[in-house]
C-alpha cells in the first residue's frame, strides 16, 4: 500500500487560512473572513485541490452573505454546490445548501431558503452530522418564522432542540430561550 501523498504547501496554507476564516467568522469579523476564504480559495485552485476549492467556494460565499451581499453569495456557493456534487461530496453539499438557504433568507426569498435549509438538514442526518442538521433546521425555522408561519417555525426549532439536547450542547440553551419568547405565556421548553 503506497503512503499517503504529504499535503502541497499551497494546500497546507490553504487549509491554514480556511480556519482562520471560519474563525473570524464565528467572532463577527465577516471582512476579515472573507479575505481569509479568498486566499484559501486561491491557494486551493493552486494546488489542484477540488474538494478543498469546493469549500472554498462555499466559505467565500457564506462570507458574503454574512456580509449582506446574498446575490454575490449564491454565485458562490452554488459553484460550490456544483463542484460537491460532481464529486459526491454530501458534506459539503450540505453546507452549501445551507449557505444558499441563508442567502436567499437574507433576501427575503423565504421559500427557496426553507427548501435550501430542508436539503441540507436531510444530507447532515444522511452522513451523521447531527450539529448540522440541528442548525439548519434552526434556520429553517427561522425562515418559516419570518415568513409569517410562527407554528412551522416552532416546530423545526423544536426538533432543533431536541437534537441539540440530545448532543448536549450549550446551544441547546439558546434554542430553548428562542421558543419561550415565540411562545403563549406559561408555556415551557425542558
Amino acid at each position: 500500500m503506497a503512503a499517503a501523498k504529504p499535503p502541497s504547501n499551497a494546500a497546507a496554507s490553504a487549509a491554514t487560512e480556511s480556519t482562520n476564516s471560519r474563525k473570524c467568522a464565528r467572532q463577527g469579523r465577516g471582512q476579515e473572513a472573507l479575505e481569509h476564504a479568498e486566499r484559501a480559495l486561491d491557494l486551493y485552485e493552486r494546488a489542484d485541490d477540488r474538494p478543498g476549492r469546493a469549500n472554498a467556494l462555499n466559505a467565500v460565499g457564506w462570507c458574503h452573505a454574512l456580509l449582506g451581499d446574498n446575490v454575490r453569495a449564491l454565485t458562490y456557493c452554488g459553484r460550490a454546490l456544483r463542484l460537491q456534487q460532481r464529486l459526491d461530496d454530501r458534506r459539503g453539499a450540505g453546507d452549501s445548501w445551507d449557505s444558499i438557504g441563508y442567502a436567499n433568507h437574507g433576501l427575503g426569498r423565504y421559500r427557496p431558503a426553507a427548501r435550501c435549509f430542508r436539503r441540507a438538514a436531510d444530507l447532515f442526518r444522511e452522513v451523521g452530522d447531527r450539529f448540522a442538521e440541528a442548525l439548519s433546521l434552526a434556520r429553517l425555522g427561522d425562515t418559516h418564522h419570518a415568513a409569517g408561519d410562527p407554528r412551522a417555525g416552532q416546530a423545526h426549532w423544536t426538533r432543533s432542540l431536541t437534537i441539540l439536547t440530545e448532543l448536549r450542547h450549550p446551544r441547546a440553551d439558546e434554542m430553548r430561550a428562542r421558543l419561550a419568547e415565540s411562545s403563549p405565556r406559561g408555556h415551557c421548553f425542558a
